[in-house]
């Protein structure tokens, strides 16, 4: 199967101008690329969400407001909150009845299940940067007396 694309925000950082990537390659102009809308604030949760569920939702739609959009990722997000009540349920099932061993397979397989839809969402670090959504990174020294340097220029 090989490795997944570079996301085109990542070809763009690394490329040799805005236009091309690293290889010199034309890339599609930002012009052509549509923007999706991040949400404003947290959508109303699906009625049949639980409490697992609910929690999953509030979280995501706070956590990954920029990147998350409620056109394109609504239903993935539906999917994994409901991953997420019916992994809380055989949990629970799991721990009273520990030697029903369908019972623990089946938690593991939605447990997993789980990763995989909040891995697609970008909540993992290696997602995100497929995603081409870049952690906060604290500020390098040269960076600091840079900043230092034109605030005593200017002030």
């Amino acid at each position: 199967m090989g490795r997944p694309a570079k996301p085109l925000e990542l070809k763009r950082l690394s490329g040799q101008t805005n236009d091309t990537d690293s290889g010199g390659r034309k890339l599609t102009p930002k012009s052509e690329t549509i923007e999706l809308a991040p949400a404003k604030g947290t959508p109303e949760p699906p009625q049949d969400l639980k409490e697992a569920g609910i929690l999953l939702w509030n979280r995501a739609w706070v956590a990954a407001s920029g990147w998350i959009s409620p056109e394109s990722d609504r239903s993935a997000l539906e999917r994994a909150c409901r991953l997420a009540d019916l992994e809380k349920v055989l949990f629970q099932i799991a721990l009273e009845h520990p030697t029903q061993q369908g019972v623990v397979t089946r938690f593991v397989e939605v447990t997993h299940a789980l990763g995989q839809a909040l891995s697609v969402l970008g909540f993992d670090p290696s997602a995100r940067s497929k995603l081409g959504v870049a952690e906060i990174k604290a500020k390098s020294k040269l960076e600091e007396m840079q900043m230092r340097r034109e605030v005593s220029k200017n002030g």
